[in-house]
């Protein structure tokens, strides 16, 4: 994903991608690495699908399969809040 400034504290940054779900060891792993944020298990129709890395501010931006951020869509067993079928945001 290309670098975005965030809108608190306007560092340019690489957004870091929330994943959500019962994490397994793949997801432990790649939030101790700093490369994903653990949300949690429960997914809300406002949970961000981004945090910034700096300021840990949750991002408007909304993350839609195919996206180039570094994780693929059905990876580390996880689902994202915009896929279809799998978020209360639809």
């Amino acid at each position: 994903m290309e670098k975005k400034q965030c809108p608190r504290c306007k560092t340019l940054i690489e957004p870091m991608p929330i994943l959500y779900g019962l994490p397994g060891p793949e997801m432990v792993l790649g939030a101790q690495a700093g490369k994903i944020r653990l949300g949690g298990c429960t997914v809300e129709p406002e949970s961000a699908d981004y945090v910034c890395p700096e300021c840990d501010a949750a991002l408007p931006w909304v993350r839609q399969p195919g996206d180039d951020d570094g994780i693929e869509d059905d990876a580390l067993g996880a689902y994202w809040p915009g896929d279809a079928g799998a978020s209360p945001r639809q």
